[in-house]
């Protein structure tokens, strides 16, 4: 899907320094402790969170076992963030709809909070099966809205012309179906959800 020049994006790049303090930074703390609490690990797998933000999923699964890490993100400020957070991992600025990662490289693709910021879903879907390793996993996390509170946030920001959109949890599957992923579980909390998919064969 092709943005139209009227079409704005959110600019994290202005609260980067310190996004982390602040409340969407603490907000988004439930979002990771679900993700965190969800990806299985074994040391050495190589995980890409993408639209990383400043690192703090990469750091802390780091912690918790020592993986090969990587990221990317949109946000230059935010990449700067995310370097001094992990500066071990490859941190790297650019689309998740169109990555410079080899095929079939990682083990697992973290996406959290950042599902519903990509202009074109579906790129980013396909994407993320061409990089994945078959038997990987998918975690996707985001806001888990009741259906009519979604529709009203879906109208104002297309009134806004903000890009994104909030999908349901059948919308998602649906929009990665075609590129090889099944559903395998579903978690969710008061406020978020995370979808876990398997990557199969197209």
């Amino acid at each position: 899907m092709k943005v139209r020049a009227a079409e704005k994006d959110i600019k994290f790049d202005k609260r980067a320094a310190k996004y982390d303090d602040k409340f969407e930074g603490n907000l988004s703390q439930k979002a990771y402790r679900l993700v965190t609490e969800s990806v299985a690990l074994n040391s050495g797998d190589k995980i890409l969170d993408m639209g990383c933000g400043t690192g703090t999923i990469l750091y802390r699964l780091n912690s918790l076992c020592n993986i090969e890490g990587y990221g990317i993100d949109i946000a230059p400020k935010m990449i700067e963030q995310a370097k001094r957070k992990c500066p071990q991992m490859n941190i790297q600025y650019g689309d998740c709809s169109k990555t410079p990662f080899q095929s079939g490289m990682f083990d697992s693709l973290i996406a959290c909070m950042a599902f519903h910021h990509f202009y074109d879903q579906e790129a980013f879907a396909k994407e993320a099966g061409r990089i994945l390793k078959t038997g990987g996993k998918l975690y996707l996390a985001d806001p888990c809205f009741p259906n009519l509170i979604r529709k009203l946030i879906n109208t104002v920001v297309k009134w806004t012309n903000l890009i994104g959109r909030f999908s349901t949890e059948q919308e998602i599957i649906l929009i990665f179906k075609p590129y090889g992923f099944e559903i395998k579980e579903k978690r969710k909390d008061s406020m978020f959800q995370i979808l876990i998919f398997e990557k199969g064969n197209e």
